[in-house]
């Protein structure tokens, strides 16, 4: 069902932070973030900010990624919905920057184009596949951004295999989703699993559709 429209979750933070990213953003601007969801973070750096949506999933650090674009969330959506039209993406649309609106909708196949997309910016390449991110306020708190990738600390994140991008997803409405790029011997593979009944289900899933595509499918030879 690859072509299936549904209900994405936090998944949509990929789409926030590429429209985001194409603002070309100053990433050591210190902006001020109010207290809300897991971090109560006072004043932090737009990097800072950016780490935190995509490796924490932080609701509210993406709620300041549109802010800082100088739109507010309605016609922040509307951007997004523009680039999503611009990638030919007939399926997907957007209603807020954080996936806790269910009426956020895309296909796996739409995912994956999303993430490849995004995965293309080094600067979101590099925090998608980190562990955690350490980083602190201008007062000198100190926070700790753990993955909601559990993969990260599986078979599929060591040698020869490299995550290289990933992004999860829950919403009653969504169930557990979860988007993977995957590398190993110079190949790629992109994995997008939506509505999966649990945690553990949607990490195997991936796992289990990860080693199949590597161990079943013949890359062509790559011209020198």
């Amino acid at each position: 069902d690859s072509d299936t429209p549904r209900s994405i979750a936090s998944l949509t933070k990929l789409m926030t932070a590429l429209v985001f990213l194409e603002t070309e953003p100053n990433w050591e601007e210190t902006v001020s973030v109010g207290s809300c969801g897991q971090f109560a973070y006072g004043k932090i750096k737009t990097k800072d900010i950016f780490s935190a949506a995509l490796i924490a999933s932080d609701n509210c650090a993406a709620r300041e990624l549109a802010r800082q674009t100088g739109l507010n969330e309605v016609d922040f959506a509307q951007a997004m919905n523009q680039k999503a039209k611009s990638l030919g993406l007939s399926k997907t649309n957007f209603s807020d920057p954080t996936g806790l609106d269910a009426k956020n909708i895309s296909t796996a196949l739409e995912v994956a184009k999303i993430l490849r997309e995004i995965l293309d910016w080094p600067k979101a390449r590099n925090a998608a596949s980190q562990f955690y991110y350490e980083f602190s306020s201008s007062a000198g708190k100190h926070y700790y951004a753990k993955s909601t990738d559990d993969l990260l600390w599986s078979f599929i994140h060591k040698y020869p295999y490299e995550i290289v991008g990933g992004k999860t997803g829950t919403l009653g409405e969504a169930g557990y989703c979860l988007a993977l790029a995957v590398e190993k011997d110079g190949n790629e593979v992109i994995v997008v699993t939506l509505n999966n009944k649990s945690d553990y289900l949607r990490f195997q899933d991936a796992k289990s559709l990860t080693h199949w595509a590597f161990n079943t499918y013949e890359w062509p030879e790559k011209n020198d």
